[in-house]
């Protein structure tokens, strides 16, 4: 699990093989078979995401019952609900696995927790958000500016 981690986190240069052992305590491996869903709507999940092997999808079904694809999550980017993580609400879109797909998992309230006492962590932890904050803007025009056709080509 150690290596896992490791590798995962390596672009976290500052962080010390003692970080990577308090993180690797709150993280586990697990395991979702493609079609199996990660986070339903209305759900509460508190976990961080992030993928090791496979592909995550995140989408909606909108009023006409179509699914509407907001965002493909390939290995090595973070995935989660952000209504949950962040704003303690339910979620408001389905996470599902396009592929057999691993993850590390780490419940975000125990990720606060070594936060507020590892400088380190809470710097890994605010680069990420920030990361997601930037792709997000990103999507946004993107999925704005592209047919379903031109995104999914793109994606690619």
């Amino acid at each position: 699990m150690l290596d896992k981690i490791k590798e995962a986190f390596r672009q976290f240069t500052f962080l010390t093989p003692f970080d990577l052992a308090e993180l690797a305590s709150i993280m586990k491996l697990r395991k979702f078979d493609k079609g199996q869903h990660v986070v339903l709507v209305g759900e509460y999940n508190y976990e961080a995401l992030k993928v090791i092997k496979g592909l995550l999808c995140h989408y909606i079904v909108d009023e006409n019952g179509d699914n509407k694809t907001l965002l493909f999550v390939p290995e090595g980017m973070n995935s989660g609900s952000l209504q949950t993580t962040i704003n303690g609400r339910a979620a408001d879109e389905n996470i599902v696995a396009l592929e057999d797909t691993l993850m590390i998992v780490a419940d975000t309230r125990e990720l606060d927790k070594l936060s507020a006492s590892n400088i380190r962590i809470l710097k890994m932890v605010n680069q990420s958000y920030k990361q997601i904050i930037t792709m997000a803007g990103e999507r946004i025009k993107f999925l704005i500016a592209h047919s379903p056709e031109d995104r999914y080509i793109h994606f690619r």
